[in-house]
């Protein structure tokens, strides 16, 4: 059976997560995000997820790669994260903790 995402206000239910958020945002009008660039009908309550979907069709790019001499950007930090890992061999801090009895101890 295909997942399905209900409404929290009145449950209805929806086959998309983005369509169900959409729709709760619906709920409360006056504390939603409307974009307004033509023929998009994206709606949201949370203020940066609104900037992170209005960066992507302005072509703002807010995160920058700060490894020396790389010029990558992009709108979102997801996507730089993506790339410092691919391009640069980043890795997030947990990946250099390494648990003993003592707790977490920094791998170098």
């Amino acid at each position: 059976m295909p997942k399905t995402y209900a409404c929290s206000s009145c449950n209805q239910t929806f086959p998309k997560y983005a369509d169900c958020k959409a729709h709760e945002a619906m709920h409360s009008p006056e504390n939603a995000y409307f974009c307004t660039w033509d023929g998009c009908n994206f709606v949201t309550l949370h203020k940066a997820s609104f900037y992170y979907h209005t960066d992507g069709h302005t072509g703002e790019q807010r995160f920058i790669c700060p490894h020396d001499g790389c010029t990558y950007r992009t709108h979102t930090s997801s996507n730089l994260t993506q790339h410092r890992k691919k391009e640069h061999g980043y890795h997030t801090r947990l990946h250099h903790v390494h648990q003993t009895r003592k707790g977490p101890q920094w791998v170098d």
